[in-house]
C-alpha cells in the first residue's frame, strides 16, 4: 500500500519534471525562431 502510493507520488513527480523541462525546451525553441532587428537584439524580450 505505501509502496503504491510512493510510485504514484514518483510517477507525477517525474511527468512534472518532464513537463517543465518540455516547456522550457519549447519556449527557447520559440524565442530562438523570433525575428531579430538589424542590430541583433530579441524585439520580443
Amino acid at each position: 500500500m505505501v509502496s503504491t502510493v510512493i510510485a504514484g507520488i514518483v510517477a507525477v513527480a517525474l511527468a512534472f519534471a518532464a513537463l517543465t523541462t518540455l516547456g522550457a525546451t519549447t519556449a527557447h525553441a520559440v524565442a530562438g525562431t523570433t525575428p531579430t532587428t538589424v542590430a541583433g537584439s530579441n524585439p520580443w524580450e
